[in-house]
Parts: structure tokens; C-alpha cells; sequence
């Protein structure tokens, strides 16, 4: 299996993955750990933090830790958003440490994006998955394909239901649409057809 880009998170950041990864021609994309000086009156930011001021594109970039280096190329894109709770339009810094990555920084960071539907899609199959203590490999793969399914019905759910409508109502309704309370409707036994298709109004 040929493996075209591996998205990973801050904790595989350090010099000896990165060689590793390079020794393997392997590419990868992963978020920097801020090290250095922070800026001060009359001092500059040194390390991974002076990327923080810079404009969003590629620069190159050697990492040095405990007398072990690697050269990598560095991206910096920036992210707005509108805080939850203030309502405030904020923008984000957001740096990646790169090897035999390319792309516009913003096709870089909708790129990294999709590993956190691994995470989530993870995370609700633990939340539908049978809890059992068989030993029978068969039915506990059973299980989890179980959960899989009931996953990926609730997320055609939200396509079919929602789709990419914007309105507010209408992404008011989709958020009350959650795969925990879909999963306690089917654990209740509710036949009731009208149950799921309330939560579109």
C-alpha cells in the first residue's frame, strides 16, 4: 500500500519522526509545537513562534533539538472564525511542518482538516458499538460493523435531511440532529416514523 500523505497531529512532532518519515520518503503534514522566545519590547520572537507573524505561504526551515536537526518546509495559513460567545470575527495563525507537501496554504489547511473526521467518526463508533465481553471474534466484529453501519446511516441522515442549506433554521435543526440521540430513539424501541423527521422543524 502506497501511502500518498500522512496528516498528523502535534504529538508525532519531533526530529526523530520527521527522519524517520524522510528516511522512508514518506510524505507528511503535521502541526508545529510553539517553541522559542516569545517577543518582547525590543526582542523578536525566535524558533517556531516567529512564524506567527509572518504572511500566509512556504518557508524552509531547520529543527533543531538536543544536537538533532532536520530541514523542512514550513506553512503558514490563517484561519477566520466567529467565537462562539462573543460573536467575534477572530483570526488564527495556524503552522505546519511539511516534507514533499505542496498547495496554496488554504488547500493545505482544508487538507489537514480531514483527518478530524477520522477522529470523530472514531470516537462515535465507541458511541454505538455493543459493549461485550465475548471472546468470539466473529460477533465482535459483528459489533462493530453494527456501529459502522449506524454511523454512516445517521450521517446520510444529515445529507438527505439537511444537505449544504446554510439557513439558520435550517443549521439550528441539523445541530439537534445528534448521533447520541439517534441512537437512544432506536435503544427505546420508538416506531414511531415521525420521531426523527421532528428534528427538521
Amino acid at each position: 500500500m502506497r501511502i500518498r500523505k500522512l496528516l498528523l497531529d502535534r504529538g508525532f512532532f519531533s526530529v526523530a519522526v520527521m527522519q524517520f518519515l524522510q528516511e522512508r520518503n514518506c510524505p507528511f503534514l503535521m502541526p508545529v509545537v510553539m517553541r522559542g522566545r516569545k517577543p518582547r519590547r525590543g526582542k523578536k520572537s525566535t524558533g517556531w513562534r516567529m512564524f506567527r507573524r509572518k504572511p500566509a505561504g512556504w518557508y524552509r526551515h531547520t529543527h533543531r533539538h538536543k544536537g538533532e536537526e532536520v530541514t523542512v518546509r514550513v506553512c503558514v495559513s490563517y484561519k477566520s472564525y466567529r467565537h462562539h460567545r462573543t460573536n467575534k470575527r477572530r483570526a488564527k495563525t495556524l503552522v505546519f511542518a511539511s516534507w514533499r507537501v505542496s498547495g496554496a496554504p488554504r488547500d493545505v489547511r482544508d487538507a489537514y482538516r480531514t483527518r478530524f473526521g477520522i477522529e470523530s467518526s472514531y470516537r462515535q463508533l465507541g458511541q454505538a458499538r455493543i459493549r461485550t465481553s465475548t471472546r468470539n471474534p466473529i460477533l465482535r466484529s459483528f459489533f462493530v460493523g453494527l456501529a459502522l453501519l449506524l454511523r454512516n446511516l445517521w450521517v446520510w441522515f444529515q445529507a438527505l435531511w439537511f444537505g449544504e442549506d446554510r439557513h439558520p433554521r435550517v443549521q439550528a435543526a441539523s445541530k439537534r440532529f445528534q448521533f447520541r440521540w439517534m441512537l437512544a430513539v432506536l435503544a427505546q424501541g420508538n416506531n414511531d416514523n415521525e420521531t426523527l423527521s421532528d428534528t427538521r422543524t
